[in-house]
């Protein structure tokens, strides 16, 4: 599966030495997902980068989650309090979405918000 962190058309990929992996069997302690630094600067080259104006690339930090008896959760706007979920890039905006964790792979997809924008979201990380 290919690895990749994307905000909209934005596709940050992943640096891996900065994520955090903890989980015990149907709890996800910590998972904190940063995007590669490199590839957010060739990003900000380009003049109709819409995050043009960031300082860091983003991150999704989910901690302190239940997952299903599936290994999967559906996070929404009722239940997303219960744990410590959010997206930040440039700020903390919320994340609602589902969360998989299945044969050594994490796929997260849903919907971030950064300033106050809704922006689909997808992340693929092989463990």
């Amino acid at each position: 599966m290919k690895q990749e962190f994307l905000i909209g058309q934005n596709n940050f990929y992943l640096e891996k030495s900065k994520c955090v992996i903890e989980y015990d069997k149907n709890k996800v302690i910590d998972f904190t997902f940063v995007g590669n630094n490199e590839r957010f600067e060739t990003l900000e080259e380009n003049d109709d980068f819409e995050f043009k104006d960031f300082i860091y690339p983003p991150e999704l930090y989910i901690r302190n989650l239940n997952l299903s008896k599936n290994m999967q959760s559906l996070i929404t706007e009722n239940n997303h309090l219960d744990s410590e979920i959010g997206l930040y890039f440039g700020e903390h905006g919320m994340f609602v979405g589902e969360v998989y964790v299945k044969n050594n792979y994490i796929r997260i997809i849903g919907f971030g918000e950064v300033y106050g924008e809704k922006y689909p979201v997808k992340i693929n990380y092989t463990l």
